[in-house]
């Protein structure tokens, strides 16, 4: 989640505890989590390109992995807004599901305060589709695990000239021009900022795998923690 920001983690002896405590129920263990840790909330808007206004109905919840697993979900309101209670200082991805739409994840990453204004923009699997086919032809999203970068400057503008590189081992990758064809593999377009409706993201890359967990770098920018899963697509977005 990029706009986080004060990123702080959890003691390593603090989940040690965990499993020495295997009497305990999944309830006794939240129960102590949510003590010695703490929530903070997140919250934000879903929209559309079909709903610019808001997207009603989409599901949005927390995943933690490990043993603390994912939280319960929310869903949307008639205005598209969402408010989702995570644990503090805890790695977590957010993740927004609705039928029609691609799943989408965001980075793995933790909150010290409540967040507000965290705002995600549904795509449909047809237009999903679409646009990989432009990248990569005949290729689907229901075939691998997608990653889609994006670098903007505090403007909001993209960014070019930027080397994305990922762990993980991507089956592909491709930088993309205003067009969303496929220009360079690693390096981000570097023209005339796009126009908003651009139809391709600056970076996409594919693995195949069921589920991984990748870090992200933009070279001279940083890097981001993300989960990529097979059918799903991470979203990241770095700020220059």
């Amino acid at each position: 989640m990029n706009n986080y920001n004060k990123l702080r983690h959890l003691l390593p002896g603090l989940f040690v505890s965990f499993l020495m405590l295997p009497a305990c129920s999944s309830d006794d263990v939240q129960k102590i989590v949510d003590e010695v840790v703490g929530d903070v909330t997140v919250s934000g808007q879903l929209t559309s390109s079909a709903n610019p206004s808001g997207e009603q109905d989409v599901s949005v919840k927390g995943i933690y992995g490990g043993v603390l697993g994912d939280t319960d979900s929310v869903t949307t309101d008639a205005s598209g807004m969402y408010s989702l209670v995570i644990l503090k200082d805890t790695p977590v991805s957010l993740q927004a599901s609705k039928t029609g739409f691609v799943t989408l994840n965001s980075a793995t990453d933790s909150l010290s305060a409540d967040e507000s204004g965290f705002d995600i923009e549904m795509v449909t699997v047809d237009d999903a589709n679409d646009a990989i086919d432009q990248v990569f032809p005949a290729q689907k999203i229901d075939g691998f695990a997608w990653l889609v970068v994006n670098v903007v400057d505090s403007a909001d503008a993209e960014v070019g000239g930027v080397k994305i590189t990922t762990t993980g081992d991507p089956t592909e990758t491709a930088a993309t021009d205003c067009d969303g064809g496929n220009i360079s593999a690693d390096t981000t377009y570097t023209d005339d900022p796009c126009i908003p409706e651009r139809p391709g993201p600056m970076y996409f890359a594919h693995f195949d795998t069921d589920s991984a967990e990748i870090t992200v770098t933009a070279e001279g920018i940083g890097t981001q923690l993300a989960p990529v899963r097979r059918g799903e697509v991470t979203y990241l977005e770095f700020v220059q």
